[in-house]
């Protein structure tokens, strides 16, 4: 049995409907661009005949919800093995923080990856329904030592002080700094492949 690998990206939670509005209105489209592969394309080829890689179609991207969110991935308990792991990029990781903190999954994750993950006062983007009102208590009994922070000093969209205070957060989970891989949009991550291939 394939282990599996459940994986979601960043989103982009806007405050009302008229912040999003105004978001969208801004959008630059020009039909003939072709869209940016990620390297998630090339690690999920690359990991296939090992691992069982799963990408969650989140409800709007570009206006997240939390409520909705919540539906979506419950949508995923009916498929989930007893050995998976979870892996989650940028301000996505407030989602997971707050549905653990509030719910519980049949079987736990063997990992927890964490890819740049923004704290709440992050002003890059409005949190939203995804703000995370309670403590962590739930999150560092049950997943903080499972936990892995990815994180490079070169990171644009996301600030590498978050990485720091995260270190202070979570004392007993596990830090991985980079000094060259941005917001970890590059098509090659040969790093996290290693990682997952040791740790999962």
């Amino acid at each position: 049995m394939k282990k599996q690998i459940i994986f979601i990206w960043g989103w982009i939670a806007k405050e009302n409907y008229l912040s999003f509005a105004d978001y969208v209105e801004k959008i630059e489209y020009n039909p003939y661009e072709q869209e940016r592969k990620k390297w998630t394309d090339f690690f999920a080829d690359k990991l296939w005949s090992d691992y069982e890689f799963i990408k969650i179609p989140m409800p709007n991207k570009y206006f997240a919800d939390y409520g909705a969110w919540k539906i979506m991935f419950s949508k995923i308990f009916p498929f989930l093995k007893e050995n998976f792991c979870l892996v989650w990029h940028s301000l996505w990781w407030t989602f997971l923080i707050k549905y653990l903190n509030e719910n519980s999954f049949s079987y736990l994750p063997k990992n927890i990856f964490l890819l740049a993950p923004a704290l709440n006062d992050s002003e890059e983007e409005i949190n939203w329904s995804f703000e995370i009102k309670s403590n962590f208590k739930n999150f560092e009994e049950k997943y903080s030592s499972k936990t892995y922070f990815l994180h490079s000093k070169d990171d644009f969209v996301v600030s590498f002080s978050d990485f720091l205070e995260f270190k202070n957060i979570f004392p007993k989970s596990n830090f991985i700094e980079f000094e060259n891989k941005n917001h970890f949009l590059d098509l090659e991550f040969v790093e996290f492949e290693d990682l997952i291939k040791q740790k999962f």
